[in-house]
């Protein structure tokens, strides 16, 4: 059986037990709270008639609080600039540390890059191989 390739239905349309379709909102349960409605251009989903969810054609939004089964994450390259890889910011930084620690007149010993840097002179020429004399001289 062939009826036609549309179906027009007038006012209210009751499909089963749990679904009706009344204008611009469609009931999902028997309580009529839980429905969809479209109103000028916007599709709102409501549970127990507290909207959940709303959708545009430019998007949408969440109301309430959801919850996620797998970590969310985004993303925007708008907002990233100077990336470089993790290694090359590390060696970049321990180089301005080091450069910092230098102008100091008579630096502690830190273990790691910084220590091997002013024992084997540094960048102005002095070594600091654990005894340091302080001396002070004053010009008028």
């Amino acid at each position: 059986v062939n009826l036609a390739s549309s179906l027009s239905v007038r006012s209210f349309t009751k499909l089963g037990s749990y679904l009706r379709l009344n204008e611009q909102r469609l009931d999902l349960g028997t309580d009529a709270t839980t429905y969809l409605q479209y109103t000028s251009g916007t599709a709102g989903f409501y549970v127990s008639s507290t909207k959940s969810l709303t959708m545009t054609s430019s998007g949408g939004s969440l109301h309430g609080t959801w919850t996620s089964a797998a970590v969310v994450t985004t993303s925007d390259k708008r907002l990233k600039r100077a990336i470089e890889p993790l290694r090359d910011t590390v060696g970049r930084l321990q180089r301005e540390a080091m450069a910092r620690a230098s102008d100091k007149p008579s630096p502690k010993e830190v273990p790691g890059p910084i220590t091997d840097f002013h024992s084997s002179g540094g960048s102005n020429g002095s070594s600091s191989t654990g005894s340091s004399s302080s001396s002070s001289s004053s010009s008028s």
